[in-house]
């Protein structure tokens, strides 16, 4: 069962406080993307601050990620790409790749 399949909210259950950093006072938002599925740009959503991700960071106009640390090799990266960036959000039911979402200043997601 991936997470392709079943909407991205369902699976993106939060269980630890959200973290973010970089992110604009009025948010930031655009579509849903996945690693390694397609070319676009948009939010980028992983699983965890991995270095196997290390190149989907082009795609990315922010990242969310399930879990992780700012201090990770990754995060790091994410830093010098000024890209913004939230650890732990609950993302809004049903939501879908290619979904528009909008990230708050306070690291809230929402469907855009």
């Amino acid at each position: 069962d991936s997470v392709a399949s079943r909407g991205l909210g369902d699976v993106y259950k939060r269980q630890v406080p959200v973290s973010s950093w970089r992110i604009p006072s009025d948010g930031v938002g655009g579509p849903v993307i996945l690693p390694c599925l397609g070319g676009e740009q948009g939010v980028l959503l992983i699983d965890s601050c991995s270095m196997d991700y290390l190149p989907d960071l082009q795609r990315a106009v922010a990242v969310i990620a399930y879990k992780g640390s700012v201090t990770s090799h990754l995060m790091q990266h994410a830093a010098a790409m000024k890209l913004p960036v939230v650890i732990g959000a609950e993302l809004p039911q049903g939501l879908a790749i290619g979904s528009q979402v909008m990230i708050s200043g306070h690291g809230e997601v929402t469907r855009a």
